[in-house]
């Protein structure tokens, strides 16, 4: 399952959406300065929609200009990006 189910599917500005993916970024700021020696956690896996929930082909701008916003401070803070199939094939530590 999804550690972080932020609601994209809703009909609300990229600037509604920016603020409820910060938990992701709170969650490795905490956890760096618990356990500095850590070689990694479990991750977060963040569930994000391909457009709306009311039928295909949504408009999908407000969670591509969150993307933007939040995957270069990500990267930044250390995350590494995989797929769940690449997460599901790493041994587990």
């Amino acid at each position: 399952m999804w550690t972080l189910l932020p609601g994209d599917w809703r009909e609300k500005p990229a600037e509604w959406l920016i603020p409820r993916l910060q938990p992701i970024a709170v969650r490795v700021v905490r956890n760096s300065k618990r356990d500095s020696d850590s070689r990694g956690g479990w991750g977060d896996v963040l569930c994000l929609h391909d457009g709306s929930h009311r039928g295909l082909n949504g408009d999908r701008t407000r969670t591509l200009a969150a993307l933007e916003h939040w995957l270069p401070r990500w990267r930044d803070l250390g995350l590494e990006f995989v797929t769940i199939d690449e997460a599901v094939r790493t041994p587990a530590l």
